[in-house]
């Protein structure tokens, strides 16, 4: 995918939500908008249960006689039933502070 900084690729978008939806409940909490909070809080949840999702796995890759060849790193996704949890629950709040932004209007 494409990089947004040195070395950093935008497969690890969890960590994005996590810090965008603290700056929404922060700033939205501080002007007294109750949506805007749990739509930042539940930004926060999805992307705490995203990064549980997605566990660091590193290794090294053999060739067929055993050798090292080179080692490999990343992110897959292994779902985890904490992780779905969060997900869940923060999709809930997401969606409720949503709407409540929209009809509070």
């Amino acid at each position: 995918m494409a990089g947004i900084g040195p070395g950093e690729a935008f497969d690890e978008w969890y960590k994005l939500a996590v810090a965008a939806g603290l700056v929404l409940a922060v700033g939205l909490g501080a002007a007294g908008s109750s949506g805007g909070v749990l739509l930042g809080v539940g930004m926060v949840f999805i992307g705490l249960g995203e990064f549980i999702n997605h566990p660091r796995v590193s290794g090294v890759r053999v060739d067929d006689h055993g050798r090292p060849m080179f080692a490999t790193k990343g992110r897959p996704r292994r779902n985890k039933p904490g992780g779905i949890a969060l997900c869940a629950i923060g999709g809930s709040l997401a969606i409720a502070g949503a709407v409540k932004l929209v009809v509070a209007g």
